[in-house]
């Protein structure tokens, strides 16, 4: 059963995918939690990528009230452990929820043709979905030109508990078919390409209550964004971005922050509804 979303405050922003265990890290978290703060971010969500890093998330979680975490394998790093085994995932899921920490989703999970080993990260997508599946978690995915692959995955092993790819930049029709399995789409720096002609049409394929707003820093920094890397303030950027594409095909919400906010309780139900 999937889990019941506990709703917070729809004030102030959520970055629905954000590695701020790479601040932890740098010994920048505080830093950049606090300009995020000022910003009106008041909310994260942090994927795992590897076993190795799952301990800088949580902690990260422990830390920073507002954040939640998921734990997954990334396909960048599915074949660094070949040995596929369910129970070490599920042993940290199942830990984690024990202890009372804020799980929100299993991954970053997916494909990608560019890096790693394809078997290893089919995989390891099985076993995140077998995961999420038994959790009553939502699935985060990553995608990169093996999108025909992952859906025809989907199709056949579908996230009980809903799933996001994070980070969408492709056609409308490729949208149209993610929200047709029940998908949710994270939208970042792809928003911030007022030339990329396929805005009018991927709104009319996708509903905005399937849209979410993301970060994914310290990567995928804009080259028009200040700073030599990505921030979680960043986030401030991204809304106004979504606000202008949605003016530019003449679509009026009145309240984008409340409509965001409902949509990324509504997947990610165990996010902390406290941000203090």
């Amino acid at each position: 059963m999937c889990s019941s979303a506990r709703h917070g405050s729809t004030e102030g922003w959520i970055d629905s995918h954000c590695h701020l265990d790479a601040f932890l890290t740098d010994g920048s978290l505080d830093e950049v939690i606090r300009a995020a703060r000022l910003a009106g971010v008041v909310r994260w969500i942090v994927p795992g990528v590897e076993p190795k890093t799952w301990a800088g998330v949580m902690e990260v979680c422990r830390r920073v009230a507002g954040a939640g975490f998921a734990l997954g394998v990334h396909p960048w790093y599915a074949h660094c452990y070949p040995d596929v085994d369910a129970s070490r995932l599920k042993n940290a899921i199942g830990q984690a929820l024990d202890g009372g920490l804020p799980v929100v989703a299993v991954g970053e999970a997916g494909l990608d043709r560019l890096r790693g080993a394809m078997a290893a990260q089919i995989e390891w997508l099985r076993v995140q979905v077998e995961c999420a599946n038994e959790f009553g978690l939502p699935l985060i995915l990553h995608c990169v030109r093996r999108h025909g692959q992952l859906l025809e995955f989907l199709t056949r092993y579908r996230p009980a508990c809903g799933f996001v790819v994070h980070g969408f930049s492709g056609a409308p029709e490729l949208a149209g078919q993610y929200i047709r399995l029940g998908g949710y789409l994270g939208l970042g720096r792809a928003l911030c390409r007022p030339d990329w002609p396929h805005w009018p049409a991927f709104f009319e394929q996708v509903p905005l209550e399937r849209i979410l707003v993301e970060t994914d820093a310290p990567d995928m920094k804009a080259s028009d964004w200040p700073g030599e890397r990505n921030v979680p303030s960043n986030l401030v950027r991204v809304v106004q971005a979504l606000r202008e594409r949605l003016d530019d095909v003449g679509i009026r919400y009145p309240d984008v922050q409340a409509m965001l906010s409902e949509n990324t309780f509504r997947l990610f139900a165990g996010l902390p509804a406290s941000t203090v």
